[in-house]
């Protein structure tokens, strides 16, 4: 069994966020990761990478204005905080 994974400090939760976004190899590695929901202590984080690992299952490419559209299409985007969080991470 994987390892635990602790974030709970947003800088952490904002760091492995920004790798998932960036890093073209990483979200199909986040797939594999024992990484749940329920390991992130900011729910707009949650947010993100719940979406995120849809993206993944479905084979889009991951990028800012991909993630944006998703989380826009499923009402998440504004209670995250917008346009303005995503790009902060990224």
């Amino acid at each position: 069994m994987p390892p635990s994974i602790e974030l709970a400090h947003p800088r952490a939760e904002n760091a492995l966020l920004a790798c998932l976004i960036n890093e073209r190899m990483a979200p199909s590695m986040a797939v594999g990761m024992s990484l749940k929901r329920g390991d992130f202590a900011y729910e707009a984080n949650a947010l993100i990478y719940d979406t995120i690992l849809r993206l993944v299952e479905r084979g889009a490419l991951i990028d800012e204005a991909t993630l944006m559209s998703e989380l826009d299409a499923s009402n998440h985007l504004a209670p995250i905080g917008g346009e303005e969080v995503i790009t902060s991470i990224a």
